[in-house]
């Protein structure tokens, strides 16, 4: 197996161009596309820095949800919904809101994790919390059954509890910059 494969590479899923009212899809990518984009992609700089900004929360939502581009991790879609799988990538993502300043040690922590072995972590376009993308085993459970058991873990080992619409199998998320994304078996 060649690292990218060990990390993902071969997975696939559907990519939204902004506004995220957007469902249907405008390309298909694999966690390489999305670790190049964070890490690089200026207009998400740019946008990352101006949502960070924005102090009024209705403001924040709104400017999230015209600004950002974003993926379905869990799959292709013909449109973005339930109904709209195509294929499943084996892919999730735990969606960890709010854990304030310690993001970055949160972050490490969980790139650690033998248990989830995640494939990317990245901190969240508002700045304060994590999106961490783990491969699931489609033939032991389903979607759903995987995100409950991925989240009574986080939430025994960590005292953390992972969004509840990340059992969507069509949920969105969106892509911000973060130059510090990880990336499983990335070369330095």
């Amino acid at each position: 197996m060649n690292k990218e494969q060990s990390r993902g590479g071969n997975k696939k899923f559907s990519f939204y161009k902004k506004p995220v009212m957007n469902t249907k899809p405008d390309g298909v990518w694999t966690v390489d596309d999305v670790h190049r984009y964070i890490t690089t992609n200026e207009d998400a700089r740019k946008n990352t820095e101006e949502l960070r900004s924005i102090a009024d929360e209705k403001q924040h939502r709104e400017f999230k949800a015209k600004q950002f581009d974003c993926v379905t991790f869990s799959g292709t879609f013909s449109k973005r919904s339930a109904d709209g799988l195509i294929e499943h990538s084996g892919l999730m993502v735990l969606d960890i809101d709010h854990v304030g300043l310690k993001v970055n040690e949160l972050k490490g922590v969980f790139i650690l994790d033998q248990m989830l072995q995640p494939l990317m972590v990245f901190t969240s376009p508002s700045g304060d919390g994590l999106k961490v993308v783990v491969e699931i085993d489609l033939e032991k459970a389903d979607h759903l059954t995987w995100f409950y058991a991925l989240k009574g873990y986080v939430s025994e080992i960590y005292g953390i509890s992972i969004d509840e619409k990340c059992k969507d199998v069509g949920r969105a998320c969106f892509l911000p910059y973060d130059r510090d994304c990880y990336l499983k078996d990335m070369i330095f």
